[in-house]
């Protein structure tokens, strides 16, 4: 659950990321116009964003073995 959740909030962090600078190019694309990433480089972002999420669950899971049930 932590990774999924994690996953979701550092992918549309990477995503606004990499619409910011493709409004700051000074490009034909600019705000609020939203363009997506090439496959590869949609592809790049998901392999980080996705070990950077596993890294994150597996720290907190190291530190809170036991999370606190609601």
């Amino acid at each position: 659950m932590i990774i999924g959740i994690t996953f979701a909030f550092f992918m549309a962090e990477a995503l606004l990321h990499y619409q910011l600078g493709v409004w700051q190019d000074g490009g034909p694309i600019q705000f609020p116009k939203w363009t997506w990433p090439d496959r590869g480089d949609l592809i790049s972002m998901v392999v980080i964003v996705g070990l950077f999420s596993y890294l994150s669950a597996t720290v907190i899971d190291y530190y809170n073995p036991t999370p606190n049930k609601i």
